[in-house]
């Protein structure tokens, strides 16, 4: 009983000096973890246009991985993954979670079409996770500048071609004929007149 009272008592005591920052417990919104999420910057883009993304919830300093299809994906190097052959193309590139468990990554997409854009790692949890979203692409916007893009045959170029080449027929033609009115006539000799014989 004494040994009882005496660690009851120690607790007490302990209890008095720490007061009440010992009972406080975590936050519970600390565990468990929140659910990974991905963000995109934009849903649709012109072609050659970049997009940014954003992973959240993923495990603190852990690898994660970004790829992407379309037509031109291209990943790390330059080389270009998935089955060429059959019209699927897929970029790739590795990244890395910041100590928040944060995940930035910027993708170029290269051709018109929906592209999907993946982002797989590893969960705050300890859990696989792979997360995607859909960006289009679409046909590339005007000029900033105002002036049209150049399309079709340089008409302009070839019409001013074209009235060079009449001038230039028209000159000869003159030069031609005023050689052929300019030139000094020719004089044909008469034929000598036949005599006739004299008879004796």
């Amino acid at each position: 009983m004494r040994i009882s009272r005496f660690v009851a008592v120690l607790a007490g005591a302990g209890m008095a000096l720490l007061g009440p920052s010992a009972f406080a417990a975590s936050p519970l919104s600390a565990y468990p973890p929140t659910a990974p999420t991905l963000t995109v910057s934009a849903n649709s883009v012109a072609i050659g246009g970049s997009v940014s993304l954003t992973g959240t919830g993923f495990l603190a300093l852990s690898t994660a991985s970004v790829t992407w299809t379309g037509a031109g994906a291209q990943g790390v190097g330059g080389k270009a993954f998935g089955a060429a052959g059959a019209g699927l193309r897929m970029g790739a590139k590795s990244m890395s979670a910041d100590a928040s468990g944060v995940v930035h990554a910027s993708v170029r997409l290269m051709s018109v079409g929906d592209h999907t854009i993946t982002m797989a790692g590893t969960a705050a949890n300890g859990s696989a996770v792979s997360l995607s979203t859909v960006v289009t692409v679409d046909a590339a916007a005007a000029a900033p500048s105002g002036n049209l893009p150049h399309t079709g045959a340089p008409l302009l170029e070839y019409i001013v071609a074209g009235l060079m080449l009449v001038l230039l027929g028209g000159l000869v033609v003159a030069v031609v004929r005023n050689r052929r009115g300019s030139g000094t006539p020719t004089t044909i000799p008469a034929a000598p007149e036949a005599k006739e014989p004299v008879s004796h």
